[in-house]
């Protein structure tokens, strides 16, 4: 009975030591660019990944747990770090699985690191393609639409949300300036555009500085998107014309908004009222 006990006590013990370690992998790794090279030349990303995978289906609390910590560690790893953004993209069933814990966990502390993780993994116009191919961009969209449902229904919700909201505003940019034509014919036409611009509008609006940087350069990547999908071009106008309809608000905080918020909203006014003119 004491030997079973103390092996309980030293499995407990090392996978307190291995926790240890992974908050420790995620502070080194927001140090510097040099630091997260060293950590990935020693191996470190994979081990992660394979942490934060484990998530999907309906893992229990110290799994997901785990993966909360690893997705953080990961994602600080991939700040400004192509080669590591190439590494979890080309790891088997990696990009697939993260998509699918975007689109499936119910957890928003998991939801929050696999944002950032996936915002951190589309800086590459090949890595967004195929993310884009694993269908990125509605799990994407349809999580902005729950956050803003969410802070629409309860005031308490709307830090977390907001928090939420950032990488995946930051996500859908990245698509959008990267994605060509086969996001266009996902993000230019309904559900996906009208979703999209509810998102933007919503953010423009918030007094949130930086919401509002984020949702203008979406708005700014949304109007200089390559040309509409064919035969979708009817509902593809009809987003233009959605698009154009925040051009008062972007007038706005280019006036009175924050100096940041104000040259983004200044990139998104001149796309838009050239797309109008064309």
């Amino acid at each position: 009975m004491q030997s079973a006990r103390r092996q309980k006590d030293q499995t407990s013990s090392m996978k307190q030591i291995e926790a240890r370690h992974r908050c420790g992998a995620g502070n080194l790794a927001g140090e510097s660019p040099e630091v997260r090279t060293r950590l990935q030349a020693n191996g470190a990303v994979r081990p992660l990944l394979q942490l934060v995978l484990a998530a999907t289906g309906q893992p229990g609390s110290r799994v997901l747990s785990t993966a909360c910590t690893a997705a953080w560690a990961l994602s600080n790893m991939l700040q400004d770090s192509s080669s590591v953004a190439r590494e979890v993209v080309a790891v088997p069933g990696a990009a697939q699985g993260l998509v699918q814990l975007l689109n499936s966990s119910t957890s928003p502390e998991l939801l929050l690191e696999i944002a950032w993780v996936l915002c951190h993994a589309s800086f590459r116009q090949a890595d967004v393609n195929r993310l884009v191919h694993l269908g990125l961009l509605k799990p994407v969209i349809r999580q902005s639409s729950l956050c803003l449902q969410a802070v629409s229904v309860s005031t308490e919700a709307e830090h977390t949300k907001l928090s939420l909201l950032r990488p995946l505003l930051r996500i859908a940019a990245n698509v959008a300036a990267l994605g060509g034509r086969d996001a266009a014919a996902e993000l230019l036409v309904p559900p996906l555009c009208t979703e999209a611009v509810s998102m933007v509008h919503y953010c423009l609006t918030n007094r949130d500085a930086g919401l509002q940087a984020e949702a203008a350069w979406l708005c700014t990547n949304m109007a200089a998107m390559p040309d509409r999908p064919k035969g979708e071009e009817a509902r593809s106008h009809r987003c233009q014309d959605a698009l154009r309809q925040l051009v008062p608000v972007l007038e706005h905080i280019t006036l009175c908004g924050d100096s940041l918020a104000q040259r983004e909203a200044a990139h998104a006014m001149a796309n838009l009222t050239a797309v109008g003119t064309s």
